[in-house]
């Protein structure tokens, strides 16, 4: 276990959006973030990703108008509205311009979050191929993300249903539903792209 006084460290959970930006703020002020992402990319817009709801040809629902970072605008060149492809390179472009890719501690899940004893945090992590760690950490930032769980509301008589039922989370592409009759319920922007 890797244990440090030094009062500077910062564990960050979670390396999409927020993730980055409290990296960023944090490198800004002389302190050391270290950012725990589970993936081997950044951020929900990692397609198709276990843990990511995003699907090989979902555009962003908001416009790169609202969706960039007031320090490290979207080149003009690009549409109003990103693929996640573009949406997902601009993270890594932006990591990169300030550093904070230097800092990152990819396909690192965080297992656990504990108080450490004298103090701080005991972070403990699992990498993808098993390799276990713990660190102490003064501080942490959980920034895990909103949409990595799929929310199912009860539906009255879903249980009897004989069909397959899934959430947009689980979508990947229309493939799976050629020749098929669906019903699609919610008219959330997923819904209805999906219908579209």
């Amino acid at each position: 276990m890797q244990t440090t006084r030094d009062s500077r460290r910062v564990a960050i959970v979670g390396g999409g959006p927020a993730g980055l930006v409290a990296a960023k703020s944090l490198l800004e002020e002389g302190l050391h973030p270290t950012v725990f992402e589970r993936s081997s990319n950044l951020g929900q817009r990692n397609a198709p990703g276990p843990h990511s709801g995003v699907w090989k040809t979902m555009r962003a629902n908001t416009s790169k108008v609202t969706m960039c970072f007031s320090d490290f605008p979207f080149e003009e060149e690009l549409p109003m509205f990103l693929t996640n492809q573009q949406a997902h390179a601009y993270l890594w472009k932006y990591a990169k311009h300030f550093g904070l890719d230097e800092c990152l501690k990819l396909n690192t899940r965080v297992e656990i979050v504990s108080r450490a004893d004298g103090g701080g945090w005991l972070v403990e992590s699992k990498t993808l191929e098993e390799r276990r760690g713990a660190e102490v950490f003064p501080h942490v930032i959980i920034a895990p993300g909103r949409f990595n769980k799929p929310r199912i509301p009860t539906v009255k008589g879903l249980a009897k249903f004989k069909g397959a039922t899934s959430h947009t989370f689980d979508y990947w592409g229309n493939d799976q539903f050629q020749e098929k009759r669906v019903l699609l319920i919610g008219n959330g922007i997923s819904g209805l792209e999906v219908a579209g």
